[in-house]
Protein backbone atom coordinates (compact mmCIF):
# COMPACT_ATOMS: atom_id res chain seq x y z
CA UNK A 1 0.00 0.00 0.00
CA UNK A 2 2.70 1.99 1.20
CA UNK A 3 4.80 1.38 -2.72
CA UNK A 4 1.41 2.70 -4.77
CA UNK A 5 0.68 5.77 -2.69
CA UNK A 6 4.68 6.14 -3.20
CA UNK A 7 4.81 6.09 -6.90
CA UNK A 8 1.55 8.17 -7.29
CA UNK A 9 3.42 11.29 -5.56
CA UNK A 10 6.20 10.96 -7.74
CA UNK A 11 3.86 10.34 -10.87
CA UNK A 12 2.61 13.56 -10.07
CA UNK A 13 5.74 15.70 -9.09
CA UNK A 14 7.38 14.26 -12.33
CA UNK A 15 4.55 16.03 -14.05
CA UNK A 16 4.33 18.98 -12.27
CA UNK A 17 1.19 18.72 -10.75
CA UNK A 18 1.51 20.90 -7.81
CA UNK A 19 -2.02 21.36 -6.48
CA UNK A 20 -2.99 17.90 -7.12
CA UNK A 21 0.02 16.93 -5.54
CA UNK A 22 -0.99 18.74 -2.20
CA UNK A 23 -4.62 17.40 -2.97
CA UNK A 24 -3.67 13.92 -2.90
CA UNK A 25 -1.03 14.65 0.09
CA UNK A 26 -4.03 15.86 1.99
CA UNK A 27 -6.45 12.99 1.15
CA UNK A 28 -3.46 10.65 2.33
CA UNK A 29 -3.24 12.76 5.99
CA UNK A 30 -6.68 12.55 6.00
CA UNK A 31 -6.84 8.38 5.49
CA UNK A 32 -3.94 8.08 8.00
CA UNK A 33 -5.99 10.53 10.02
CA UNK A 34 -8.98 8.42 9.76
CA UNK A 35 -7.00 4.92 10.35
CA UNK A 36 -5.67 6.27 13.58
CA UNK A 37 -9.28 7.03 14.91
CA UNK A 38 -10.92 4.22 13.94
CA UNK A 39 -7.76 1.67 15.79
CA UNK A 40 -8.36 4.23 18.84
CA UNK A 41 -12.10 3.54 19.00
CA UNK A 42 -11.70 0.12 18.13
CA UNK A 43 -9.14 0.37 21.15
CA UNK A 44 -11.01 1.88 23.34
CA UNK A 45 -13.90 -0.60 22.89
CA UNK A 46 -11.77 -3.35 23.87
CA UNK A 47 -10.97 -1.34 26.88
CA UNK A 48 -14.70 -1.15 27.61
CA UNK A 49 -15.95 -4.16 27.37
CA UNK A 50 -12.36 -5.54 29.37
CA UNK A 51 -14.08 -3.44 32.42
CA UNK A 52 -17.59 -4.27 31.94
CA UNK A 53 -16.66 -7.84 32.20
CA UNK A 54 -14.56 -7.15 35.04
CA UNK A 55 -17.75 -5.29 36.71
CA UNK A 56 -19.23 -8.41 35.99
CA UNK A 57 -17.08 -10.63 37.77
CA UNK A 58 -16.39 -7.72 40.59
CA UNK A 59 -20.41 -7.88 41.22
CA UNK A 60 -20.59 -11.58 40.99
CA UNK A 61 -18.59 -12.41 44.06
CA UNK A 62 -20.03 -9.31 45.15
CA UNK A 63 -23.42 -10.48 45.33
CA UNK A 64 -22.02 -14.10 46.80
CA UNK A 65 -20.67 -12.42 49.84
CA UNK A 66 -24.06 -10.91 50.32
CA UNK A 67 -25.58 -14.14 50.20
CA UNK A 68 -23.59 -15.65 53.13
CA UNK A 69 -23.85 -12.08 54.74
CA UNK A 70 -27.60 -12.55 54.84
CA UNK A 71 -27.60 -15.91 56.20
CA UNK A 72 -25.14 -14.92 58.74
CA UNK A 73 -27.00 -11.49 60.16
CA UNK A 74 -29.85 -13.86 60.23
CA UNK A 75 -27.88 -15.80 62.88
CA UNK A 76 -26.97 -12.89 64.89
CA UNK A 77 -30.16 -11.49 65.05
CA UNK A 78 -31.74 -14.46 66.32
CA UNK A 79 -28.89 -14.82 68.87
CA UNK A 80 -28.65 -11.09 69.93
CA UNK A 81 -32.73 -11.50 70.52
CA UNK A 82 -32.06 -14.66 72.20
CA UNK A 83 -29.52 -12.75 74.87
CA UNK A 84 -31.58 -9.66 75.37
CA UNK A 85 -34.45 -12.19 76.14
CA UNK A 86 -32.06 -13.83 79.12
CA UNK A 87 -30.84 -10.53 79.87
CA UNK A 88 -34.37 -8.93 81.03
CA UNK A 89 -34.90 -12.24 82.65
CA UNK A 90 -32.32 -12.22 84.84
CA UNK A 91 -32.62 -8.69 85.71
CA UNK A 92 -36.17 -9.99 87.02
CA UNK A 93 -34.52 -12.75 88.91
CA UNK A 94 -32.20 -9.83 90.54
CA UNK A 95 -35.08 -7.41 91.19
CA UNK A 96 -37.17 -9.82 92.90
CA UNK A 97 -34.31 -11.53 94.34
CA UNK A 98 -34.84 -14.98 93.71
CA UNK A 99 -35.25 -17.38 90.49
CA UNK A 100 -37.72 -19.47 88.81
CA UNK A 101 -35.00 -22.31 89.17
CA UNK A 102 -31.36 -22.78 89.95
CA UNK A 103 -31.02 -24.19 86.12
CA UNK A 104 -32.88 -21.36 84.56
CA UNK A 105 -30.40 -18.46 86.18
CA UNK A 106 -27.36 -20.72 84.95
CA UNK A 107 -28.42 -21.45 81.58
CA UNK A 108 -29.60 -17.37 81.78
CA UNK A 109 -26.42 -16.38 82.61
CA UNK A 110 -24.21 -18.46 80.41
CA UNK A 111 -26.38 -17.36 77.55
CA UNK A 112 -25.65 -13.39 78.12
CA UNK A 113 -22.36 -14.02 79.09
CA UNK A 114 -20.91 -16.11 76.07
CA UNK A 115 -19.41 -13.73 73.76
CA UNK A 116 -19.64 -13.70 69.64
CA UNK A 117 -17.37 -12.28 67.18
CA UNK A 118 -18.74 -11.72 63.79
CA UNK A 119 -16.85 -10.74 60.65
CA UNK A 120 -18.40 -9.02 57.60
CA UNK A 121 -18.35 -11.12 54.39
CA UNK A 122 -16.82 -8.22 52.67
CA UNK A 123 -13.99 -9.51 51.02
CA UNK A 124 -14.68 -8.35 47.19
CA UNK A 125 -15.70 -5.03 48.77
CA UNK A 126 -12.26 -4.24 50.39
CA UNK A 127 -10.15 -5.47 47.66
CA UNK A 128 -11.60 -3.15 45.28
CA UNK A 129 -11.41 -0.72 48.15
CA UNK A 130 -7.80 -1.70 48.81
CA UNK A 131 -6.70 -1.71 44.50
CA UNK A 132 -8.56 1.30 43.82
CA UNK A 133 -11.17 -0.41 41.89
CA UNK A 134 -14.95 0.47 43.45
CA UNK A 135 -15.06 2.94 40.39
CA UNK A 136 -15.72 -0.06 38.22
CA UNK A 137 -18.92 -0.41 39.86
CA UNK A 138 -21.04 1.78 37.61
CA UNK A 139 -23.91 1.34 39.44
CA UNK A 140 -24.24 4.33 42.05
CA UNK A 141 -26.78 2.69 44.42
CA UNK A 142 -25.25 -0.59 44.90
CA UNK A 143 -21.89 1.58 45.69
CA UNK A 144 -24.00 3.49 48.12
CA UNK A 145 -25.59 0.40 49.86
CA UNK A 146 -21.77 -0.63 50.35
CA UNK A 147 -20.12 2.29 51.64
CA UNK A 148 -23.65 2.19 53.98
CA UNK A 149 -22.94 -0.91 55.20
CA UNK A 150 -19.20 -0.05 55.98
CA UNK A 151 -20.83 2.38 57.90
CA UNK A 152 -23.07 0.80 59.74
CA UNK A 153 -20.56 -2.23 60.57
CA UNK A 154 -18.13 0.44 61.84
CA UNK A 155 -21.23 1.66 64.22
CA UNK A 156 -22.17 -1.65 65.51
CA UNK A 157 -18.46 -2.27 66.17
CA UNK A 158 -18.41 0.75 68.29
CA UNK A 159 -21.17 -0.96 70.39
CA UNK A 160 -20.05 -3.91 70.42
CA UNK A 161 -16.65 -2.71 72.07
CA UNK A 162 -18.88 -1.13 74.66
CA UNK A 163 -20.82 -4.16 75.30
CA UNK A 164 -17.33 -5.72 75.88
CA UNK A 165 -16.73 -2.89 78.55
CA UNK A 166 -20.05 -3.09 80.36
CA UNK A 167 -19.54 -7.21 80.51
CA UNK A 168 -16.06 -6.67 82.02
CA UNK A 169 -17.25 -4.37 84.74
CA UNK A 170 -20.34 -5.73 85.64
CA UNK A 171 -20.18 -9.25 85.17
CA UNK A 172 -16.53 -10.75 84.74
CA UNK A 173 -15.40 -8.96 87.92
CA UNK A 174 -18.30 -9.19 89.61
CA UNK A 175 -18.98 -12.54 89.01
CA UNK A 176 -15.41 -14.42 89.25
CA UNK A 177 -15.05 -14.75 92.96
CA UNK A 178 -18.93 -15.96 93.92
CA UNK A 179 -19.62 -18.13 90.29
CA UNK A 180 -18.80 -20.97 89.03
CA UNK A 181 -18.78 -20.33 85.00
CA UNK A 182 -17.63 -23.82 84.20
CA UNK A 183 -21.00 -25.04 85.86
CA UNK A 184 -23.48 -22.54 84.04
CA UNK A 185 -21.32 -22.80 80.66
CA UNK A 186 -22.21 -26.75 80.93
CA UNK A 187 -25.60 -26.62 81.63
CA UNK A 188 -26.38 -24.30 78.81
CA UNK A 189 -24.29 -26.65 76.49
CA UNK A 190 -25.52 -29.29 77.62
CA UNK A 191 -29.13 -28.27 79.56
CA UNK A 192 -30.64 -32.21 79.38
CA UNK A 193 -27.17 -33.19 81.67
CA UNK A 194 -26.87 -33.63 85.37
CA UNK A 195 -24.98 -30.50 87.08
CA UNK A 196 -23.92 -29.77 90.11
CA UNK A 197 -25.71 -26.09 90.63
CA UNK A 198 -25.42 -24.17 93.64
CA UNK A 199 -28.28 -22.57 95.88
CA UNK A 200 -25.51 -20.35 97.95
CA UNK A 201 -23.56 -19.05 94.78
CA UNK A 202 -26.93 -18.17 93.41
CA UNK A 203 -27.74 -16.41 96.35
CA UNK A 204 -25.18 -14.43 96.10
CA UNK A 205 -25.21 -13.03 93.04
CA UNK A 206 -28.57 -11.82 93.41
CA UNK A 207 -27.88 -9.23 96.34
CA UNK A 208 -25.21 -8.11 93.75
CA UNK A 209 -26.41 -4.56 92.64
CA UNK A 210 -23.91 -4.47 89.89
CA UNK A 211 -24.47 -7.54 88.44
CA UNK A 212 -28.29 -6.68 88.24
CA UNK A 213 -27.16 -3.43 86.29
CA UNK A 214 -25.47 -5.41 83.82
CA UNK A 215 -28.19 -6.97 82.74
CA UNK A 216 -30.21 -4.12 82.03
CA UNK A 217 -27.60 -2.86 80.05
CA UNK A 218 -26.94 -6.14 78.49
CA UNK A 219 -30.48 -6.18 77.35
CA UNK A 220 -30.26 -2.87 75.85
CA UNK A 221 -26.91 -3.39 74.12
CA UNK A 222 -28.37 -6.79 72.83
CA UNK A 223 -31.66 -5.35 71.69
CA UNK A 224 -29.74 -2.56 69.61
CA UNK A 225 -26.89 -4.86 68.39
CA UNK A 226 -30.02 -6.60 66.88
CA UNK A 227 -31.58 -3.74 65.81
CA UNK A 228 -29.13 -2.61 64.03
CA UNK A 229 -27.89 -5.76 62.48
CA UNK A 230 -31.28 -5.75 61.06
CA UNK A 231 -30.86 -2.40 58.73
CA UNK A 232 -28.00 -3.95 57.54
CA UNK A 233 -29.88 -6.89 56.33
CA UNK A 234 -32.10 -4.81 54.95
CA UNK A 235 -29.30 -3.12 53.06
CA UNK A 236 -27.87 -6.40 51.76
CA UNK A 237 -30.61 -7.59 50.59
CA UNK A 238 -31.66 -4.95 48.71
CA UNK A 239 -28.14 -4.70 47.22
CA UNK A 240 -28.67 -8.41 46.11
CA UNK A 241 -31.82 -7.29 44.46
CA UNK A 242 -29.90 -4.34 42.64
CA UNK A 243 -27.11 -6.71 41.52
CA UNK A 244 -29.64 -9.10 39.83
CA UNK A 245 -30.90 -6.11 38.35
CA UNK A 246 -27.61 -5.30 36.97
CA UNK A 247 -26.21 -8.41 35.61
CA UNK A 248 -29.55 -9.09 34.07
Amino acid sequence: MNSIFRKVRERLLKQNKLKRYLIYALGEIILVVIGILIALQVNNQNELRKKHNLELKFISNIKNDLQSESEDLQNIIKRRESKALSARKMAGYHAKGKVDTLKKYYTNFANVLYWEVHHPNDKTFRELINSGNLSLIKNKQIKRNLLEMESQYNQIQELREHTKHDYEMFFYNEYKDIFNFSTAINAWANPDGNHKLSQAEVEKCLKNDAIKNGYTLAAFNNTEIGNRSKEVLKIVEKTIALIDEEMN
